[in-house]
């Protein structure tokens, strides 16, 4: 138990991301989809919806393109989709609450933009119109771009604003089968609850961040 929970630990510590510089740039075009422990490309969010929720391709024909304005969070507006929902948003169907702590998560979407609420909005989106119209929650301005002219690509930093307005900063993490792509604010926490195999962590699920491949002032 000791050298699993090392091992929590030092993954834990792996995971955070450049800062954003005070110049503001904005990122553009396909998302990688980058491995959190090895800083190694895993693949592009797909353009393909997979029961209205994102999921990976390692095709890079099928990649999503979008845009993050700046400055601050903003919402990742979609430019190829085949839907029509413009935006990429985590939609949490079981709590929207994002703490430290907690193994609270939700799923990135295809969704209407939610504006700047508090809190998720039940927006339209992607997922729900697959599920027979189950409310999911979601948020949309969660997307802080961190590249820079002489940093391509550029990373994106998450941020979940709470309905009593805390935030909390978001680890994202993939299934290991590139179906689910999903946010939370503490991935040890998530994964004693949903990623465990026989003990054996990531075995379900792996950390990833997300890099722009286009960087504009």
């Amino acid at each position: 138990m000791l050298a699993f929970a090392t091992a929590i630990t030092l993954a834990a510590s792996a995971l955070a991301l450049p800062t954003r510089s005070a110049t503001c740039y904005m990122g553009y075009g396909s998302v990688s989809v980058q491995n959190a422990l090895f800083n190694q490309t895993i693949g592009y969010l797909s353009k393909d919806l997979l029961g209205g929720h994102m999921q990976v391709t390692t095709d890079a024909s099928n990649a999503l393109t979008g845009s993050v304005n700046c400055p601050g969070e903003q919402s990742m507006i979609i430019q190829n989709a085949p839907n029509a929902y413009n935006a990429v948003a985590a939609a949490a169907t079981y709590n929207t609450t994002m703490a430290a702590g907690s193994p609270n998560w939700a799923f990135l979407v295809a969704a209407e933009t939610s504006g700047s609420y508090t809190g998720a909005a039940n927006v339209a989106n992607a997922w729900s119109d697959a599920n027979n119209g189950v409310p999911a929650p979601s948020k949309s301005n969660i997307f802080t771009f961190a590249g820079t002219a002489d940093s391509k690509p550029g990373p994106l930093n998450l941020t979940w604003q709470n309905t009593d307005g805390s935030t909390a900063e978001l680890t994202a993490f993939i299934s290991n089968d590139n179906y689910l792509v999903g946010v939370t604010a503490d991935f040890p926490a998530f994964l004693t609850v949903m990623g465990y195999k026989d003990e054996t962590p990531y075995a379900s699920f792996t950390p990833v961040y997300f890099q722009m491949n286009g960087v504009a002032e």
